[in-house]
């Protein structure tokens, strides 16, 4: 796959380090380069995020402030400090939502297994309910905040730190 070997060179990774990040060993990396093997779907996903953040620093490289007259080339590297900072503003708030992501499926899972007991199924009516609702309820939360909802996210923020480094090294 030619294009895991284009984003691996855009952001200056070696096959390990983009292995790394893709969950996958470097010689299935290798193997993806060559054409010899498959993407698993969730380093595909990630590889998506990374070509996006590639084409749009692609995008901003061409209009390099070594082409601007002078006057001109502070005013991009400004403008490109405030990119740099957005983003990992942006980074830091998805990371904060992401913890709060697995706080709220590891309380899920543990609401789950509570009203799982064996002494939920040996009451009255109204408690059998209540213990039903309770049920759906750790039901939503598991699905709401489920681990791909989390690996998603996780490769988002990875996505928006490897534009950081790339935007940095316009500048």
């Amino acid at each position: 796959m030619k294009v895991c070997k284009t984003i691996r060179e855009f952001y200056g990774l070696s096959q390990y380090e983009l292995a790394e990040y893709l969950q996958l060993s470097q010689a299935h990396l290798a193997m993806v380069e060559a054409g010899l093997r498959s993407i698993p779907t969730a380093a595909l996903l990630k590889l998506n995020h990374l070509e996006i953040h590639r084409v749009d620093a692609a995008a901003a490289e061409r209009i390099t402030c070594h082409r601007l007259p002078e006057p001109h080339q502070e005013t991009f590297k400004q403008q490109l400090s405030k990119e740099i900072k957005k983003l990992q503003y942006k980074a830091q708030t998805l990371s904060l939502r992401l913890e709060a992501i697995k706080i709220a499926y590891a309380k899920a899972v543990q609401k789950k297994s509570l009203v799982n007991m064996p002494i939920a199924q040996n009451c009255d009516r109204a408690a059998a309910d209540w213990f039903k609702k309770a049920q759906a309820t750790a039901d939503d939360l598991i699905k709401d905040n489920h681990e791909g909802v989390q690996a998603i996210l996780q490769s988002k923020i990875d996505a928006l730190l490897l534009q950081v480094k790339s935007l940095t090294n316009i500048i």
